[in-house]
């Protein structure tokens, strides 16, 4: 059942003036309804806790683009806060509000109490010799993929131990079902409705085309390993974390414990969603 909100933590892009004073500005407006609201910019190399006292916010306001959300959703995933974006970026498909419909969102939310949709996250691995030398969380997707060098890098898949595919290619995509709009679909991948509990598993410019896009339970572990390097190879987390592989690095990927948490908006359903960005027009 929608729960009332009482406290609000609004979180807004890092150096950005509009975003800034759009956070007053949503803060005054929530203070004169009776809500507590606590405002901060974000940062991505703050350590500490996501949210700050007095109170624990029932929701976070999110005032930027879909990076600043996906930065923001990383470390707040732990605590559990639902998220609503207010897209202050440019294509903004996390984001639910945008800076012209925001009172009439958030009236309405304040009136019917908060609903919370839930979405499976990503948590990847690098194993270096048997040792775990990396690790983080993902939102939209995690990525092997070369340098700038324009060199094939030769991989091999596994799933929960059994061999998919051994490919070379300019690299593969996991992505969360949130992800599947992102960096997957430009390769190639499909559409994969945020309810479902699965991931996807998509090459880069495979030569020969010898993967298919694949669609695997969330529950199995995926494992890249990076057989051959002639240049570079990184691992990136959502297109923000980087990491540098070298060869016989294993990167595995598999449900993260704490999945994403987004609230509800009535009326703002994923098929409409995908119609305004225009991916089903």
């Amino acid at each position: 059942m929608p729960s009332k909100i009482e406290c609000i933590h609004i979180v807004t892009k890092m150096g950005d003036r509009v975003a800034g004073k759009l956070g007053s500005e949503i803060a005054a407006w929530l203070a004169a309804r009776g809500v507590s609201v606590q405002v901060q910019e974000h940062r991505q190399d703050s350590g500490g806790s996501a949210v700050q006292e007095p109170c624990r916010p029932d929701m976070a306001l999110v005032l930027g683009g879909d990076g600043t959300l996906l930065s923001v959703a990383r470390k707040f995933m732990p605590t559990g806060i639902p998220l609503l974006g207010i897209n202050v970026g440019h294509l903004g498909f996390l984001a639910k509000a945008d800076v012209g419909d925001w009172p009439a969102r958030l009236e309405k939310l304040l009136e019917l109490g908060l609903d919370v949709d839930e979405r499976l996250a990503l948590h990847c691995e690098v194993l270096r010799e048997g040792q775990i030398v990396h690790q983080s969380a993902a939102i939209n997707d995690v990525v092997v993929s070369r340098g700038p060098m324009a060199r094939l890098i030769r991989l091999r898949l596994f799933c929960e131990g059994e061999l998919v595919a051994a490919l070379r290619a300019d690299g593969v995509i996991v992505s969360s079902p949130t992800g599947s709009t992102a960096y997957a679909i430009s390769a190639g991948g499909p559409l994969i409705h945020p309810a479902l509990e699965v991931m996807g598993v998509t090459a880069i410019c495979a030569f020969m085309g010898n993967l298919r896009s694949l669609v695997i339970p969330a529950d199995l572990t995926m494992d890249i390993l990076v057989e051959e390097v002639w240049g570079d190879v990184f691992l990136t987390e959502d297109g923000q974390q980087g990491q540098r592989l070298v060869a016989g690095d294993l990167v595995r990927v598999t449900k993260a414990k704490q999945g994403l948490r987004l609230v509800h908006l009535d009326g703002v359903g994923y098929f409409t969603t995908l119609q305004d960005k225009g991916f089903t027009r």
